[in-house]
C-alpha cells in the first residue's frame, strides 16, 4: 500500500510557501489567498483530513474547486506526497485556472449573400474586467462548436474561411472602454451556423464570449444560359468556368431540386484551374421537352 497526503500551493504569492511548509505536517488546505482573510481561489475538496492509504494498482480522484474573484488567470499546483516503505515519493500537478465572464446578452449577426461580402465593426464591452495595469492588449478570435465530422465538419471549414476579424481598438487602459474590431464576412457558398467571438486577455488571463450567428444567403445568378433543343433529342451547351482565386479549386456541379428532370450536367465534380491559365469546361446535355428552356 501507498501512504498519501495532499498539498495545494498557489504560485501568485511566494510568501505562502513558508506557511504551506508549516501546515504540511497536518495536511491542511493551503492557498495563497487563505492568508489574509480572503476566500481561497483554489480549494481541495477533501472529505477527510490526514493521510490516505491506497491499495496496490488502485486509482484515486482529487477534487479541486476554482472560485476566482476577478476575471484573470490564476495558477497553482497540487502536490501528492507518499511513502512506500523507505521511499519518499512526490508527484506535482500544475493547475491553470482561467476565469471566464458570464456570457453577456450582447450578440452579433453577420449576413451576406454567397460570393459577396459584408463589412463592419463590432464593439466588445468587457464586463467584470479589473486590475488593469496601464494599457493592456487583448486577443479576439472566432470559435465554432465541436462536431463529429462528416458534412458538419465541411460546413465548419467553409464558415471558418468566410470570416475575418481585424483589430481597430485592441488595447485599452480603462475597464469601461470597449474593444473595437472590424469584420469581413465573405462566404463562398450558402450556409447558416452559430459561433462565438472570444476575447482573451493577453496579460493576466481571463476570457469573454459573445454569441455570433453567421448566415450566408443564396447568391444572385451569375448568368443565364439559354439552351434550345428539339423534342426527344439531346442538346448540349458548354460554358467556361474558372476558380475564383489564384489556386486550383475543387467543384461540384448539380441542378437544384426545383429544376426540370430533363436536365443533367457533366462533369458533376472536378478541379477548376485559375485564371489566366484558362477555364474549365462544363456541359449541360438534356432532352428538351419545351422550347426556350432557360436555367
Amino acid at each position: 500500500p501507498l501512504m498519501r497526503e495532499l498539498r495545494l500551493v498557489t504560485e501568485e504569492a511566494p510568501a505562502a510557501a513558508a506557511a504551506a511548509a508549516a501546515a504540511a505536517a497536518s495536511s491542511r488546505l493551503v492557498t495563497a489567498s487563505s492568508f489574509g482573510g480572503k476566500p481561497p481561489v483554489f480549494s481541495l475538496l477533501r472529505r477527510k483530513e490526514g493521510v490516505t492509504v491506497l491499495p496496490p494498482f488502485s486509482m484515486t480522484q482529487i477534487p479541486l474547486s476554482f472560485n476566482p474573484d476577478v476575471i484573470e488567470e490564476r495558477r497553482c499546483h497540487v502536490e501528492v506526497r507518499g511513502t512506500q516503505g523507505p521511499l519518499h515519493l512526490t508527484w506535482i500537478y500544475p493547475i491553470r485556472g482561467v476565469a471566464e465572464a458570464p456570457q453577456s446578452g450582447k450578440g452579433f449577426k453577420f449576413v451576406a449573400r454567397a460570393k459577396e461580402s459584408s463589412r463592419g465593426e463590432i464593439e466588445l464591452p468587457l464586463l467584470g474586467l479589473a486590475n488593469l495595469d496601464g494599457e493592456e492588449p487583448f486577443r479576439v478570435s472566432v470559435e465554432f462548436p465541436e462536431d463529429d465530422g462528416g458534412k458538419a465538419a465541411k460546413q465548419r471549414a467553409v464558415a471558418r474561411a468566410s470570416v475575418a476579424l481585424t483589430p481597430v481598438v485592441d488595447t485599452i487602459a480603462d475597464a469601461g472602454e470597449p474593444l473595437v474590431w472590424a469584420y469581413d464576412f465573405a462566404p463562398a457558398k450558402p450556409f447558416a451556423t452559430g459561433a462565438e467571438v472570444v476575447v482573451t486577455r493577453a496579460r493576466g488571463g481571463g476570457r469573454w464570449r459573445f454569441p455570433l450567428r453567421l448566415e450566408a444567403q443564396e447568391p444572385l445568378p451569375d448568368d443565364e444560359i439559354p439552351i434550345e433543343g428539339r423534342p426527344d433529342r439531346t442538346s448540349t451547351v458548354r460554358f467556361p468556368l474558372h476558380a475564383p482565386g489564384r489556386d486550383y479549386a475543387p467543384f461540384e456541379a448539380y441542378f437544384t431540386s426545383d429544376s426540370a428532370d430533363s436536365f443533367t450536367v457533366q462533369p458533376e465534380a472536378g478541379v477548376l484551374p485559375p485564371l489566366p491559365s484558362g477555364g474549365g469546361g462544363g456541359g449541360s446535355p438534356g432532352s428538351a421537352t419545351e422550347s426556350g428552356e432557360v436555367f
